[in-house]
């Protein structure tokens, strides 16, 4: 098995003046071939300004043949790191895409 492709998006819990959201997603499991995360930078899912937001505006973010081994039970872990110090609560989405190898 074969990881492919990566989706990741962050969100703002409530925009805030002037706090900007940038930051990279980390895609870790035992069970990939090699013991090093996957790291891919982040971009916000939706904007906002002085406490409105406009969901969706921005394409979801996607990096495809990635090609990592894994094997045929896997399960990964996500996270978010945002360089940026925020005084709201911020979500993040992640997935992946897989293909089998026969």
């Amino acid at each position: 098995m074969w990881l492919e492709d990566m989706y990741v998006s962050v969100f703002a819990g409530t925009p805030t003046v002037s706090q900007s959201i940038s930051g990279y997603g980390t895609f870790s499991s035992n069970d990939f071939g090699n013991s090093l995360p996957l790291k891919v930078p982040m971009q916000p899912g939706a904007c906002g300004l002085a406490g409105t937001m406009t969901p969706g505006n921005l394409q979801l973010a996607s990096y495809h043949n990635t090609h990592m081994p894994m094997k045929t039970s896997c399960k990964i872990s996500t996270s978010f790191t945002n360089d940026i110090t925020q005084s709201a609560t911020t979500r993040f989405i992640m997935g992946v895409g897989y293909t089998k190898q026969d």
